[in-house]
């Protein structure tokens, strides 16, 4: 091997300079403020930009659906010691999604509760401390818990009672003799959570104006208790989660979108603007049926762009493969998803802002159609995509719960019905913590130097069968496929806007003494590389679970980086490939493809 490296290490890379040396600029503050502009490849698609001029992609995890529950005081976590020791573990996050919750912020009316937001600000900074960047989202699901009877088969959370009491709904959920689904509440329950719905977009008995005046309230309060540095990590707010119309009354899905859901995202940003939150971004979702894969029981609604063309406002979406719930469905293939992935790049290019999946996942320890494994592979695949150019999507995967089945809540109050097991939540166990490695640990570039044309992976889980997901393989154009069983991960970017490096999460599933990283530069061994940029001699710097990536050419130039554990090739074979990928790369195509066992 170091022979070949030697060989194929081609001169001419730009010259270290100290600011080039010194990577404390990518965790610095100009690295964690946030922007949207276009992206240089195609500017029709807009993109995340870091103040150091480079790409930027967000992963990570909700943080969590504990905030749903009594048990917690509403908040994600029993302690800020919970809170810092769950973030030490976070592996790869560069994001998180952090919930709170109305009735935590203003379980009385017209007050806030201070100490539950001090509570709040306290668990953020040991995420902030991590050098975690935070999505502040106020979450809510089947609109309250106050809506549902001590015992009701379900619960909701987000409204306060005395929210509820002035609608006049309380006690009343009704969805049918058999109340099974969360969506069936959705659907068909007008006697508690569709009424609260229409409710809250029509602004009956001031019930929105009561959210946005402790809304308002609890953003100043959480400025105010967040040091400069913390508030650096603040990307924005998520004023609510997977809004729902409760009946269109009437209206089309784009005429429901401009009277009743633009108006409120205005209203919202309009808030933020006035509190001191105006330099951060707004994550807003479409009605949660906006991409519905239920067919003609679900009909898809579409998604409807601002007609304001407000700034700071991102496309914010959520994906579960709910079409898998219904009886005679398969499992899912490789490539499953990437249509519905497209959809949602389609639709942020529609809204001229970046896409940012907030929720997706999949239930834990399943198998046959709803096989965990497959779903989130699959998941992960679109996110990234397998296009010549395909915008590589951002999101949070739902959810990091370290409580999992050690739950002690009493469902809607009732102590006879006392949850422990997943998430202690409408008979839900999403929480990844659990889930093998090669599941909960995903690579992925965090920054690109320039703009990044594709990202491709593999990371090889096993599915409920036992059977590893080989669903990539690299075919560069010279006659062979490549690491069809192997880990891999595969970055693509072009140009060259900032002088701090390409960063990629090196995932525990690529970590290896025998991985290799192949550049159109050269061909590494990992193993070798520096852990200090002061001492590299070429472009390739790995500290922890990063890896950074200096390039030339600051013009149109493509560059890629593949990483490969245990390859199983000669130094004479890696060398072919090496040649195979400047070839194809240069030549504007990407060489991972879909590949099924």
């Amino acid at each position: 091997m170091h022979g070949l490296l030697a060989a194929v290490l081609v001169a001419g890379l730009v010259a270290p300079t100290s600011a080039m040396h010194d990577l404390s600029v990518v965790d610095g503050p100009q690295a964690d403020r946030l922007t949207v502009r276009p992206s240089a490849v195609d500017p029709a698609d807009s993109v995340f930009g870091d103040g150091l001029g480079r790409q930027v992609v967000l992963r990570g995890y909700a943080i969590s659906g504990s905030t749903k529950l009594a048990e917690n005081g509403f908040t994600p976590f029993r302690s800020t010691a919970d809170a810092a020791a769950a973030f030490a573990t976070l592996p790869g996050s560069n994001v998180i999604r952090f919930q709170l919750s109305w009735e935590g912020v203003a379980p009385t009316p017209d007050t806030v509760d201070t100490g539950y937001l001090d509570a709040i600000a306290a668990q953020i900074r040991a995420a902030t401390a991590r050098g975690l960047r935070v999505i502040v989202e106020y979450h809510s699901d089947l609109m309250s818990r106050h809506l549902f009877r001590p015992d009701s088969w379900y619960t909701g959370n987000g409204m306060p009672k005395w929210a509820v009491d002035r609608l006049g709904l309380t006690g009343k959920e009704y969805c049918g003799p058999a109340c099974v689904t969360w969506g069936q509440h959705l659907l068909t329950d007008n006697s508690g959570v569709r009424p609260a719905a229409r409710a809250f977009w029509n602004n009956t008995a001031g019930v929105q104006d009561a959210f946005l005046d402790q809304a308002r309230q609890a953003l100043v309060h959480l400025k105010s208790a967040l040091p400069e540095r913390d508030w650096d990590r603040i990307l924005g707010f998520e004023p609510i989660n997977e809004p729902f119309d409760g009946g269109m009354e009437g209206l089309s899905s784009a005429q429901w979108d401009a009277q009743r859901l633009w108006p409120f995202h205005h209203r919202v940003r309009d808030l933020l603007d006035e509190t001191g939150w105006r330099d951060k971004l707004q994550f807003a979702e479409p009605n949660v049926f906006w991409n519905s894969q239920l067919g003609p029981l679900v009909p898809a609604l579409g998604s409807t762009p601002d007609p304001l063309h407000r700034s700071g406002i991102v496309f914010t979406p959520h994906f579960y493969d709910q079409a898998r719930q219904l009886p005679l469905a398969s499992p899912p293939a490789s490539g499953a998803y990437l249509p519905n992935f497209d959809l949602i790049r389609k639709t942020a290019r529609d809204w001229h802002s970046p896409a940012l999946v907030s929720e997706f996942g999949a239930a834990n320890d399943h198998g046959g159609a709803t096989d965990t494994a497959k779903e989130i592979t699959g998941e992960y695949q679109a996110l990234n995509g397998l296009a010549d150019y395909s915008p590589v999507l951002s999101g949070t995967q739902w959810h990091w719960d370290p409580y999992r089945g050690r739950h002690h809540e009493a469902q809607n109050g009732n102590p006879g019905k006392i949850r422990t097991t997943g998430d202690a939540w409408n008979d839900e166990d999403f929480s990844v913590i659990d889930q093998q490695p090669q599941l909960r640990d995903q690579a992925y570039p965090q920054a690109a130097q320039g703009d990044l044309v594709a990202f491709s992976s593999q990371a090889l889980a096993t599915d409920a069968a036992g059977d590893r997901l080989r669903w990539q393989v690299l075919r560069p154009g010279n006659g062979r496929d490549y690491f069809a069983g192997t880990p891999f991960a595969l970055t693509i970017w072009q140009g060259r806007n900032s002088e701090a490096p390409t960063q990629l999460h090196l995932s525990s599933t690529l970590d290896s003494p025998n991985t290799v990283v192949i550049t159109e530069s050269g061909v590494h061994r990992l193993a070798d590389l520096p852990g200090d940029p002061r001492q590299r001699t070429d472009e390739l710097v790995r500290r922890g679970d990063r890896l950074y990536q200096w390039t030339d050419s600051p013009g149109v130039a493509r560059h890629f980086q593949l990483i490969v554990r245990d390859p199983g090739l000669s130094d004479i074979e890696l060398g072919e490939l090496q040649r195979a990928l400047s070839t194809v790369v240069a030549a504007g195509q990407n060489p991972a493809r879909v590949f099924q066992n």
